[in-house]
């Protein structure tokens, strides 16, 4: 890391200066993520706000441009599953430089997850105030984040001239909320710094870790037939439910093995069935039904594993399909796990010296030395 000049003292009146900046520039931020919030940026559908965040990055004086995401990313041994085409999509990078001192990073994603607008008390891409606060899909995750780091960049400016002695760098990437490909794209092209901070909300605190995020979609089979004949067939819905205790119970195991300071977390080691899709019509029984799940869990250290057995199985091996099939026999023992397809979502990060897998929200920087 280059050598540090010495920090601009914060003494009395630059605290005040940078307070009173702050408050002058508090309703420009609000304008800002009211913008952002009415861009709708689920995954595919970024750009449109990634060019609020360039405007905005071009009124503070960054040099900006669009970075695309390879077509070939999935080959990347960190890359999560492709869920869509990249082209006509891309992380919008800044670049601000001044001076030799040491270079920070500024991280945040754009996109945001789907919105089930008949639960809203109004539009989700609609954002509303009300009480000091603004509702609106994506505020909070993590589109505040945006709002908050051009307020204090514009506040530097104006209170601290000078401020800036090295390089500040500002990735505004796709794709955090199911691949993490758009950090692993802006990393593998270069875009890194001595230090980063991702601007996700954390109350305030500092994290200093991640857990790992592991998709999978699992298709449970059956044996169709008419609802008159439902007595001799297979439903696999009913199957389903036996599987989703079954995988639950990978929790107690995942937990019985964390230390540190994940053994404090509260459900640092979870399952989660988040979609289910089965059938297609309420007098017959469906030929299969499939589970999207997201397993989260903290990186094991050398990739220890909560399985007890000496061969560690994957996730989609046989033996551990086979010790859910255990859990999920149905009638006259016909019923199975069927076709269980595994999607690691490792977002990028570098591989320490344990030699453990990536694990993901990428917390530190690509170049962050030693190990975790």
């Amino acid at each position: 890391m280059p050598s540090s000049p010495d920090p601009v003292p914060l003494d009395p009146a630059v605290a005040s200066a940078l307070d009173r900046a702050i408050d002058d520039r508090a309703e420009d931020a609000f304008g800002f993520l009211e913008r952002l919030v009415a861009a709708p940026s689920p995954v595919g559908l970024e750009m449109g706000a990634q060019q609020v965040v360039r405007d905005e990055l071009d009124r503070l004086g960054f040099l900006t441009s669009v970075l695309p995401i390879p077509g070939d990313i999935a080959a990347d041994p960190v890359a999560g599953v492709p869920q869509q085409a990249y082209a006509g999509r891309g992380n919008v990078i800044g670049h601000l430089a001044a001076g030799t001192g040491p270079s920070l990073l500024l991280n945040g994603h754009i996109d945001v997850v789907p919105a089930e607008a008949a639960l809203w008390s109004a539009p989700p891409f609609q954002p509303v105030r009300r009480d000091g606060w603004l509702a609106g899909r994506g505020a909070g995750d993590m589109k505040g984040g945006f709002a908050l780091a051009s307020l204090a960049l514009g506040a530097l400016q104006a209170a601290v001239p000078g401020w800036l002695r090295g390089e500040l760098s500002f990735a505004s990437v796709i794709e955090e909320e199911c691949t993490g490909n758009g950090t692993l794209a802006a990393a593998r092209a270069g875009v890194l710094a001595d230090a980063a901070v991702l601007l996700e909300p954390t109350d305030l605190g500092l994290l200093l870790g991640g857990v790992g995020i592991l998709w999978a979609e699992v298709t449970v089979r059956g044996l169709p037939a008419h609802a008159e004949s439902a007595h001799r067939a297979v439903n696999p819905v009913d199957s389903a439910w036996r599987l989703i205790d079954a995988v639950r119970s990978l929790e107690k195991q995942m937990a019985l093995q964390l230390d540190g300071p994940f053994a404090r977390v509260d459900g640092a080691c979870t399952v989660n069935v988040g979609t289910f899709h089965a059938g297609d019509w309420p007098s017959s029984v469906p030929g299969q039904a499939v589970l999207g799940v997201r397993v989260r869990t903290r990186r094991w250290s050398g990739w220890r594993t909560p399985w007890p057995s000496r061969r560690r199985p994957t996730p989609g091996s046989r033996s551990t399909r086979r010790r859910c099939a255990r859990r999920v026999s149905g009638p006259r023992g016909t019923c199975s796990t069927g076709d269980t397809r595994w999607r690691p979502r490792w977002p990028p990060r570098t591989r320490r010296r344990t030699g453990s897998r990536p694990g993901s929200s990428c917390w530190a920087a690509p170049r962050t030395r030693g190990s975790t």
